[in-house]
C-alpha cells in the first residue's frame, strides 16, 4: 500500500503533489501531476494509487534516492537525469525518461527512441533491483534562487 504521507510519483516518473486523500467519491485521492513542460494536470486515484485514466498514471512511492547521493561531479553535464534499469545498470539521460517495459527510455514525437548514456566506472547508489522504477533522479539545479 502506498504511504501518502511520503512523496509519490506516477509509474512513468512524473512528480505528483497530493491535494487530498479523502475526496467524497469513488476515487478519493486527488493530486497534481507535473507534465514535461512544467504544467500540471489534476488526476484522481483509488486508495491503492490506481488511476482510472492510464496505467502510466498509477502511483508509486517516490525515488528511494536523494539527488545528493548521485556523484554528479563525475558525470558529463549533458546528463540531467539518471535511473537504474531492471537489470541493475545505471544510465544517464539528457531529458526525462519514462518507464518502457523493463527499462527507462526517451522517445521523440515520432516515436523514435533516443539512446541513453551507460554509466560505468562511477560508484552509483546501491538499490535493490526490484526498486528500479523508483530510481529516477534529476540533477539538482545549479541555480540557488530558492
Amino acid at each position: 500500500m502506498i504511504d501518502f504521507n511520503k512523496p509519490v510519483q506516477t509509474r512513468s516518473g512524473s512528480s505528483v503533489r497530493i491535494l487530498c486523500t479523502d475526496a467524497k467519491m469513488d476515487w478519493p485521492i486527488v493530486g497534481l501531476v507535473e507534465l514535461t513542460n512544467d504544467d500540471e494536470i489534476v488526476l484522481i486515484w483509488d486508495n491503492y494509487g490506481q488511476s482510472p485514466s492510464s496505467h502510466s498514471y498509477n502511483l508509486i512511492q517516490a525515488p528511494v534516492i536523494n539527488p545528493n547521493d548521485i556523484p554528479w561531479e563525475h558525470l558529463i553535464d549533458e546528463i540531467q537525469w539518471v535511473a537504474m534499469d531492471r537489470d541493475g545498470s545505471w544510465n544517464g539521460y539528457s531529458e526525462k525518461p519514462i518507464v518502457d517495459f523493463h527499462e527507462w527510455a526517451i522517445y521523440d514525437r515520432d516515436g523514435v527512441r533516443y539512446f541513453h548514456i551507460k554509466i560505468r566506472g562511477v560508484k552509483m547508489p546501491n538499490v535493490p533491483k526490484d526498486q528500479w522504477k523508483e530510481t529516477l533522479v534529476r540533477r539538482p539545479s545549479k541555480d540557488c534562487d530558492d
